[in-house]
């Protein structure tokens, strides 16, 4: 309802005048950060990371199997986004 989507619309802004916003953006980045490090241990390239989580999402591992094919390219642009942008910043010792 009308109501509903303005209760959620108001919690959004109250959750990113208190900041909580960014601790779920830092949250998120650090999973991305580590999807990054295991991918480099294993030795795949950032190409190879990204066909897996393709292959996550056709199989409905990550997402649904009924996931329109919009909103999965969406998840798949993001991903595509912060794997590059962070993947040069992860470093694999030994």
């Amino acid at each position: 309802t009308e109501m509903d989507l303005e209760g959620a619309i108001a919690r959004l802004i109250h959750l990113r005048q208190m900041g909580l916003q960014d601790c779920f953006q830092n949250m998120t980045e650090r999973q991305v950060r580590q999807i990054i490090w295991a991918s480099k241990k294993q030795g795949q390239s950032l190409e190879a990371t990204l066909k897996t989580l393709e292959r996550f999402y056709e199989e409905g591992m990550l997402g649904g199997v009924e996931q329109p094919k919009e909103e999965r390219e969406a998840f798949l642009r993001a991903w595509h986004y912060q794997l590059e942008r962070l993947w040069n910043e992860v470093e694999v010792d030994g």
